[in-house]
């Protein structure tokens, strides 16, 4: 289900960069003689000294990166730590229950796996996705908006074909016409997942049966992709939670901003998503976006800093789609 912008998706893009960062930045290194670090020990029980040591240890594996060339912006996928790279020891600033050994088992995979397709390092890597693991001020608190999620997004589990697909790019006042044929990638699959220690929905798009079974799988594993195609999938991958009003739907919500400042130039676009299901199986989505202009500051164009406003109140809806897709399979 693509929008019409690549917007910066807040939800969904809190980047898992361990090792990327943390390879990128010197020093954590000094001559005092190294603390042992046992592998059961969470980071959260680990003195100072012990920190820093496993601090070093990590940084010395992923300074030996075979090859600067080769290494993929986000070899872990979308979700999970923002390391701050001007951090002394990335490790100081992830709060969760990971294990000296499962930090040492993701550099290892980050490392070994940084010239493939970065499976590997997905499966390795995934405790510190799942398990709450965010720098601090990065989690979202969307478990206080719905407490009971996974319930949530049970009954819209499953995989979809979409059957409509119509776009009104003039106004939200009604649906406009079908463009459902211009639709290379028919099916998706919802699936509940794991996110900083909370379940979360997720919507994604696949090519067959097989493949949205293990797109599924894959996603209730480690919480992200394992397959190269999810890039460059038709159907956007989207996080579903609670819609705040009305019973028994979901929604996502997403933000983009672009523009030529030098022009004076900066749109911006915000779109929400409900989700509905149907009790014969069928899922109803409607996307409203609203856009506008805004002058650049400082020469920059400004951006949102949440997906859900602030827009200007005079700003009303100017595009809407909707989808609907019948269930074709349980997962």
């Amino acid at each position: 289900m693509k929008q019409g912008s690549n917007g910066t998706r807040w939800a969904a893009r809190v980047g898992l960069e361990i090792g990327l960062a943390a390879a990128l930045v010197s020093g954590c290194v000094d001559e005092a003689e190294p603390v042992p670090v046992p592998d059961s020990a969470s980071l959260g029980e680990l003195s100072p000294a012990q920190m820093k040591s496993l601090c070093d240890e990590s940084r010395a594996v992923l300074a030996s990166q075979p090859s600067a060339n080769c290494i993929p912006l986000d070899v872990t996928g979308s979700y999970g730590v923002q390391v701050d790279p001007a951090s002394p020891c990335y490790l100081e600033s992830i709060a969760c229950d990971v294990t000296a050994g499962e930090v040492r088992a993701c550099d290892r995979a980050q490392r070994a796996d940084v010239c493939s397709g970065g499976n590997e390092a997905i499966g390795a890597c995934a405790p510190f996705i799942q398990r709450g693991c965010a720098a601090a001020g990065s989690a979202f608190a969307w478990t206080d908006a719905c407490p009971d999620l996974a319930a949530a997004v049970a009954p819209f589990e499953g995989i979809y074909e979409l059957s409509r697909h119509t776009v009104n790019e003039a106004s939200c006042d009604a649906e406009g016409a079908s463009v459902l044929e211009t639709d290379a990638q028919r099916l998706l699959v919802v699936v509940t997942i794991t996110l900083d220690g909370a379940p979360i929905g997720h919507m994604d798009g696949c090519d067959d049966l097989e493949h949205c079974r293990g797109v599924a799988d894959s996603l209730r594993r480690y919480s992200q992709r394992t397959d190269p195609a999810s890039a460059s999938s038709d159907i956007e991958s989207k996080l579903l939670l609670c819609h705040p009003t009305l019973e028994g739907a979901l929604e996502s919500q997403h933000a983009s901003a672009a523009g030529t400042p030098e022009e004076g130039r900066c749109g911006l676009e915000q779109t929400q998503e409900v989700i509905t299901h149907a009790q014969d199986g069928t899922l109803r989505l409607e996307a409203r976006t609203r856009a506008w202009q805004l002058p650049p500051v400082d020469g920059v164009c400004p951006t949102l800093s949440r997906p859900d406003g602030p827009v200007p109140p005079e700003v009303g809806c100017s595009r809407l789609q909707v989808y609907e897709a019948r269930l074709v399979s349980a997962l």
